[in-house]
């Protein structure tokens, strides 16, 4: 929801049921320009569950408009994973658990830039988005765990410091009245001198990053994906595209050490209606080593609300 009390504020709610397992949540709330200030606050809360574990996520920021909407900010956030089903098996077969109940305390830094000659649906320009973090991140310790290991957390480095960075880089190249092409660059890396588990890393997959594969079904403490997306524009806010999503992906956890290039293909339309820009998409993916998967497209659907 953007501008619902006409100072430029943005709200947003989504709540999506990934699988019959998952579901995920995201609040959050921005106000710019405080007191006619170059000042803006912002708030977010953002929580994921499925069957294995769950994960909040708290942020705070506070931004310094630079013009318009470009900022820089600073920020602290707070997250925590409980486990809610303990993987005994691994243990008793002497693995590592691929979840483990942990909180991470962090502040970072963050930057916005935007040239886009119309940020809804731009013909022309270029966006760059980016945010990075550092903090502590502590184990804690699960009871269903230590009653069959009890020397489990002895082995483990229980405080660790921890990085995570990503960014965005998106340009529009106009190709003539109504046709333009969209290059995008998204990235994100984790770091820690501890280990890194499931429940941590970058979820991709779906209509926000990584098209032609199931909804944040792939897992990774590095990624680079690729965009190339051509624009029919239909009119104001409505336009037609195919596309292309070529990623890196590397999942390096205590359990696994993997190595994925997938690729995705597609089209869609994104269209404008009384309640806000709808966007649908077909598409179908490939993994390292294997064929597009025809048999098995995935469609996509996003929603956003204007006001």
């Amino acid at each position: 929801m953007e501008n619902p009390f006409g100072g430029g504020e943005r709200m947003a709610l989504a709540f999506e049921r990934l699988r019959p397992s998952t579901q995920e949540l995201e609040l959050s709330f921005a106000y710019p320009y405080l007191l006619d200030l170059p000042f803006g606050t912002e708030l977010g809360f953002h929580q994921y569950r499925q069957e294995e574990y769950s994960n909040v996520e708290l942020q705070a920021a506070l931004q310094y408009f630079l013009s318009g909407s470009d900022h820089l900010k600073i920020f602290a956030e707070r997250s925590g994973t409980t486990v809610l089903e303990v993987d005994t098996l691994a243990l008793q077969q002497g693995r590592s658990p691929e979840f483990l109940d942990l909180n991470r305390s962090a502040f970072g830094l963050g930057l916005q830039l935007q040239r886009l000659d119309y940020r809804l649906n731009p013909r022309a320009g270029w966006s760059l988005e980016a945010e990075g973090s550092g903090g502590t991140k502590r184990i804690r310790e699960n009871p269903a765990i230590a009653a069959v290991s009890e020397t489990f957390y002895d082995t483990l480095q229980q405080r660790s410091f921890q990085i995570r960075i990503r960014g965005q880089l998106q340009g529009f190249l106009p190709l003539g009245r109504r046709l333009t092409l969209r290059l995008a660059l998204s990235s994100g890396a984790l770091f820690s001198d501890g280990g890194i588990f499931r429940n941590e890393q970058f979820r991709l997959g779906g209509n926000r990053l990584l098209r032609g594969f199931d909804e944040q079904a792939l897992f990774a403490t590095f990624y680079t994906v690729g965009t190339s997306e051509l624009r029919l524009l239909l009119d104001t806010n409505s336009h037609l595209f195919l596309f292309t999503d070529l990623a890196y992906l590397e999942d390096r956890t205590p359990a696994r050490r993997r190595f994925d290039r997938p690729f995705g293909l597609g089209a869609g339309i994104t269209f404008d209606t009384p309640a806000g820009l709808f966007r649908v998409s077909l598409a179908v993916g490939s993994r390292q080593g294997s064929p597009l998967d025809f048999a098995n497209p995935k469609v996509h659907f996003g929603y956003l609300s204007l006001f």
